[in-house]
């Protein structure tokens, strides 16, 4: 996707807008300070929608590998986004549901999912579960 340089366009407006106003015929209205404010207004709402579109972006990235691991029950396999979690890691809905902390904290590095230092285990849990797009 095509990246839009937000900074470049604001810039090159406030350029126009300000070379309109040295024009004594075409006086912008508000003068440029009111115009300053609504280029940056605009500014934060593309910010916005382009933060929006990441995450919508991310995820649909990860559609595909919840699916997968929504039919596999409680003993597949589970997937990651680079393919199967390792053995050593709680890698099925089983292991997933008696895995204890340090096995939560594993595999959420393994996903690099952050959590909180504090979250009882029971919330480790349902937040890498939501991840991978599998039910408790």
């Amino acid at each position: 996707m095509a990246e839009l340089n937000v900074r470049r366009l604001a810039g090159g407006v406030r350029t126009v807008l300000h070379e309109l106003e040295r024009v004594e015929n075409i006086p912008a209205p508000g003068g440029i300070v009111a115009v300053n404010a609504r280029v940056d207004r605009v500014f934060e709402e593309l910010n916005d929608i382009r933060n929006t579109m990441q995450g919508f972006e991310r995820r649909l990235g990860l559609m595909p590998m919840q699916l997968y691991n929504l039919l596999q029950g409680d003993n597949g396999i589970l997937d990651d986004l680079e393919g199967r979690i390792p053995n050593e890691l709680p890698n099925t809905l089983n292991a997933l549901r008696t895995a204890n902390r340090n096995q939560c904290d594993a595999l959420a590095d393994h996903l690099d999912i952050p959590l909180q230092h504090n979250l009882p285990v029971n919330e480790r849990r349902r937040q890498i579960a939501n991840f991978l797009g599998v039910r408790l």
